[in-house]
């Protein structure tokens, strides 16, 4: 039975990231006000905070569990079945908090307790938006660069102004998108950047400073809109209409290693419906059941 419960080993939050997290939900609050929607945001409004501290701690997270999945090698300078070889040996890993990706076994999103950790609103223009923390990390041997690109909405980062970014090169998106935030802290000069794709160093992935999200808003039915935002819907309806607004979304992650070679892995981004227990969430009732948002290797 253990081994079907695979996320249930918990990675300790340092204090000063738990501080981060609460200053942050204090200027999520604060600027609540300021986004333009059209009705008061339900449904899925507790997971804010723990969501914050999650994503600010996913380097630290990591460490805890690891996670292979099915990989492409991508162009370099080795050919033929030597370039098949090299690919390899050089399988890297990527973790979700402390989860293991695989094809066949969606990863939820941890939030400390909560499963609504990410941000929905209604748009003036009637579509809904999403937020969505991304606390993906890659590990492997001989690793250079790190490299994620999504395929609808926009790669949402959120860091101080003075801060060096992490980011250190990328594909801006085209376009606006307002679907507020998660990240920040209270009292900072925020820099919010979208991105199509975006490049980091291997040894810099992360920091307690910067906050990665996925963004988007998309045109969805009123009686979706209506299990979204409404407080009657079961977790298996949310989670399904949650499904639907995710739909296709998908996050392509290249690594490009220190000898030329690169691989990929395609990520799908989608919503599951599950008790607490099997998420592997602290709560009150283990077996209380909630819409998660999930992640799971192509």
């Amino acid at each position: 039975m253990a081994e079907q419960h695979i996320f249930t080993k918990e990675a300790e939050i340092p204090e000063s990231v738990q501080r981060k997290a609460d200053e942050a939900f204090a200027r999520i609050r604060e600027s609540a006000g300021t986004n333009r929607v059209k009705k008061e945001t339900k449904g899925l409004r507790r997971m804010l905070r723990p969501m914050i501290a999650a994503a600010a701690c996913a380097a630290l997270a990591a460490g805890v569990c690891g996670a292979t999945g099915i990989f492409r090698p991508l162009s370099g300078p080795e050919q033929g079945e030597n370039a098949v070889l090299a690919a390899a040996d050089r399988l890297f890993t990527l973790r979700v908090q402390a989860a293991e990706l695989t094809p066949d076994r969606p990863v939820p999103l941890l939030t400390g307790g909560l499963s609504d950790a990410w941000i929905l609103e209604e748009t003036e223009e009637g579509n809904v938006s999403y937020c969505i923390p991304l606390p993906i990390i890659c590990e492997g041997e001989g690793i250079e660069s790190v490299s994620y690109r999504l395929n609808k909405g926009a790669i949402q980062v959120v860091e101080p102004e003075d801060s060096q970014s992490i980011i250190e090169d990328g594909e801006l998106y085209d376009g606006e998108l307002n679907t507020g935030i998660v990240g920040g802290d209270a009292g900072e000069d925020l820099a919010i950047r979208l991105y199509r794709s975006c490049t980091m160093s291997f040894d810099r992935q992360s920091d307690d400073r910067t906050w990665i999200n996925i963004a988007n808003a998309e045109a969805i039915p009123e009686e979706e809109q209506a299990v979204l935002f409404g407080e009657d819907a079961s977790p298996e309806e949310t989670a399904e209409a949650m499904g639907r607004l995710l739909d296709g979304v998908t996050i392509t992650c290249t690594v490009q290693f220190a000898d030329g070679t690169a691989q990929e892995a395609q990520i799908e981004v989608g919503s599951e419906a599950m008790t607490f227990g099997e998420a592997g969430e602290q709560a009150e009732d283990p077996q209380e059941r909630a819409a998660f948002v999930t992640f799971a290797l192509e």
